[in-house]
């Protein structure tokens, strides 16, 4: 587990200026508390203490800025961790890892996916859920590896567990619709059990 928890810690960061981090942090903020359409880019230039012009000569775009702000503080850092993943031994220990980062992502963005359940698809493009798909992908060739079978069927596999993981997330922190006394480390432990 050692080596599991030294893998986690990886995280890729793009490179901006002060002033676009500064933007950044502003929006992560106002879009935690407030819905995508009431939030304005002279809302976050306020906040952020600058010129609503540098907004949209860093990023173009309230759309844009926000994918930017996704990609920077959720997405990257997510998705940069479950690539180092493929250095673990276990199918157990990888499906753990994987279960582990993507249950920090969804619990830590919680108030911006309920956002993005209330406003529809308009806020999570195609270029961000391909990330998911990219997980997917990922976890697919880890089944063939670990378990030495056809990719088609590994492909069914990775397909099932993120879907399972997903529908398990917003049942316990979205929707509630099962039952309350249920905890991921339970949740997990029975799922994964069901892949070895």
């Amino acid at each position: 587990m050692q080596k599991c928890k030294q893998v986690l810690t990886f995280v890729i960061m793009k490179a901006y200026s002060n002033t676009a981090i500064k933007i950044l942090e502003a929006t992560k903020l106002l879009f935690e508390e407030n819905a995508y359409h009431a939030v304005s880019t002279k809302k976050i230039a306020q906040k952020a203490q600058v010129n609503e012009v540098t907004i949209f000569r860093l990023f173009q775009s309230k759309e844009k800025l926000f994918e930017a702000m996704l990609a920077h503080f959720f997405l990257r850092p997510s998705f940069d961790r479950i690539a180092t993943l493929r250095e673990l031994n276990t199918l157990k220990e990888y499906l753990h890892a994987l279960a582990y980062i993507l249950h920090e992502f969804f619990t830590s963005n919680i108030s911006l996916i309920k956002i993005e359940l209330r406003e529809g698809n308009r806020i999570y493009n195609k270029r961000n859920l391909s990330n998911f798909s990219k997980v997917a992908t990922m976890l697919s060739t880890q089944f063939q590896r670990f378990k030495q079978i056809p990719k088609e069927q590994a492909d069914i596999e990775a397909f099932c567990f993120m879907t399972g993981l997903h529908g398990m997330f917003l049942n316990l922190y979205v929707f509630r619709s099962i039952n309350d006394e249920m905890t991921f480390d339970d949740c997990l432990a029975f799922f994964i059990s069901k892949y070895e």
